[in-house]
């Protein structure tokens, strides 16, 4: 009986170690989802803290969005009717590019580069100014593309989206270019796709 006693003691510490070591797990990734608050502010500098937004949904064989953030004043309200995406482009020379993209009044306002394994020289010009201003000012439901058989189209265009403005790429850095669209791309599908809980969550730190 003592042993049978014994085996069920040590049971129930190994099933509650588990499951405390799962949640810690779990809340070690759930922060580590979330970009620095440094990287957030470079974009929006006035902002004191910000929102995830929940249960976004984004797909797309060339891109995702990992996150939606509301940036908030220090009364903990939202500065402005803006979200910054989390996103992450497909087909870089060193695979995936990762930004935050500002969108305020249903327009890109600024877009950042947060990180990537591009080589210096030959796939970062497309971080630059000369190609990011491309983007800089357009409607949130347009999304972009290369001249025909350069580059890659919205897969499964969401309603209300349009069919595409054509953007040009950096000579000698046209993989690189089409990371920084497929980021672009990502944040248009996500906010058509999403538009509903984008605008519940703002509406709930709004005044």
């Amino acid at each position: 009986m003592k042993y049978f006693k014994s085996i069920l003691v040590l049971t129930i510490i190994a099933l509650l170690s588990g499951l405390f070591i799962g949640l810690a797990h779990s809340l070690i990734s759930n922060e580590s989802l979330m970009p620095g608050i440094e990287a957030l502010n470079a974009l929006c500098p006035d902002a004191a803290d910000y929102k995830p937004v929940p249960d976004i949904t984004s797909y797309d064989a060339t891109g995702s969005v990992k996150g939606v953030y509301i940036p908030l004043g220090s009364d903990g309200k939202a500065l402005s009717d803006s979200f910054i995406f989390w996103t992450s482009g497909n087909g870089g020379y060193g695979g995936e590019v990762s930004m935050l993209i500002l969108v305020t009044d249903e327009r890109i306002i600024d877009i950042a580069v947060y990180e990537h394994k591009e080589t210096p020289g030959k796939g970062t010009p497309a971080f630059e100014d000369s190609y990011i201003s491309q983007f800089l000012g357009s409607d949130i439901y347009e999304f972009f593309a290369f001249p025909i058989g350069k580059g890659s189209w919205l897969k499964d265009v969401p309603a209300g989206v349009s069919d595409g403005n054509k953007i040009d790429a950096i000579t000698g850095a046209t993989r690189s270019s089409r990371a920084v669209l497929n980021n672009i791309n990502a944040a248009v599908r996500c906010y058509a796709v999403n538009k509903n809980i984008l605008q519940i969550t703002l509406n709930s730190v709004k005044d």
